[in-house]
């Protein structure tokens, strides 16, 4: 199979680390998740037991879930569905300073987040959740009228995970979802706050529509607000560690810019990455199968020929990406 695409999640913690790639085949093209580590097997086996949460929850012929073609071991692999994401459609709007088209797709959005999978009336917290939030986060939920809930915590449905294939909104790479109920507004914020103060904090979207005017349409308060972003320093410290430096309070402009400390320990963290690849690069490069690829390639294309050089043309050619990679 050829890879054309793949993302490494190497800065979360060893036991949430994987690879994601789109391969084609002969005929197709699919996702495959694997598990960087040992550790972080059970995580990928999880987005199984995720998969089937979701589909049993499933209110709506209108929601979908990518299939599962194959789930071996350390291995998953999805369908690939090549639909724009909520994401693609709202930067695209932004783009356009189309700022009722905008609101359109976010209220699109909020009212399928508030659909797909039921309701609750009250949030429903399980072991699992209390390891992310903490053991009082159904006493700090209650403290805050935070409205209806989903029957199923929902964690990580933000816009680029949702895919638009015209009445249909298909719920993709979905690796963080357990039981128990969250509220609705939790998934809104989440999805809100990481498409204007993360992903896109370099572009001014408030320049378009505000995300406090947005805050506000889906009567999310002020207090709600506060312990979302408490539960979302609480999820991130989760998956990379209280002292990783992704987290989105060191990271981004709303909480000021970067300092000299959290730079450094960035760069020491990339740097510890780039000699981990070099280590496992390495390591094939002593495989028996490529000693026999690289005595293969020097008689076919000898080092200087004029064939090689237009191998070497033509895979650089094909490496460019044509857009900037998420």
């Amino acid at each position: 199979m050829q890879v054309t695409y793949a993302r490494f999640n190497r800065h979360r913690l060893p036991r949430f680390q994987l690879a994601t790639m789109i391969m084609r085949d002969s005929t197709r093209l699919l996702v495959r998740k694997t598990a960087l580590t040992d550790a972080a097997i059970g995580h990928l086996r999880g987005m199984q037991s995720a998969h089937d949460l979701l589909e049993a929850q499933r209110a709506s012929t209108d929601i979908a879930l990518p299939r599962i073609l194959q789930a071996t071991g350390a291995m998953i692999d999805f369908e690939f569905l090549p639909f724009a994401s909520v994401d693609q459609l709202l930067f695209e709007a932004f783009h356009e300073r189309q700022a009722a088209a905008f609101r359109d797709i976010l209220d699109d959005y909020a009212n399928i987040i508030a659909t797909a999978f039921g309701s609750a009336a009250h949030p429903q917290i399980g072991d699992e959740l209390r390891e992310i939030f903490g053991a009082d986060i159904k006493q700090r939920l209650d403290a805050v009228d935070c409205g209806p809930c989903a029957p199923v915590a929902f964690l990580d449905p933000v816009f680029e995970n949702v895919l638009v294939d015209g009445r249909r909104r298909i719920f993709i790479d979905n690796e963080w979802v357990l039981p128990g109920a969250l509220p609705v507004n939790f998934m809104v914020f989440r999805a809100l706050y990481y498409f204007y103060r993360v992903k896109y904090s370099d572009f001014n979207i408030d320049a378009c529509v505000s995300l406090d005017e947005m805050l506000e349409r889906y009567r999310i308060s002020a207090g709600q607000s506060e312990l979302f972003q408490a539960m979302d320093d609480d999820f991130q410290a989760h998956v990379f560690g209280r002292e990783r430096c992704y987290r989105y309070r060191e990271r981004y402009l709303k909480f000021g810019h970067p300092t000299v400390d959290s730079m450094e320990k960035t760069i020491a963290h990339q740097r510890e990455v780039v000699i981990d690849l070099h280590r496992q690069l390495s390591a094939l490069q002593n495989t028996p199968e490529w000693r026999l690829i690289s005595m293969a390639r020097n008689l076919i294309a000898p080092v200087g020929s004029r064939r090689r050089r237009l191998i070497q043309k033509i895979v650089l050619q094909r490496g460019t990406p044509r857009h900037p990679p998420e």
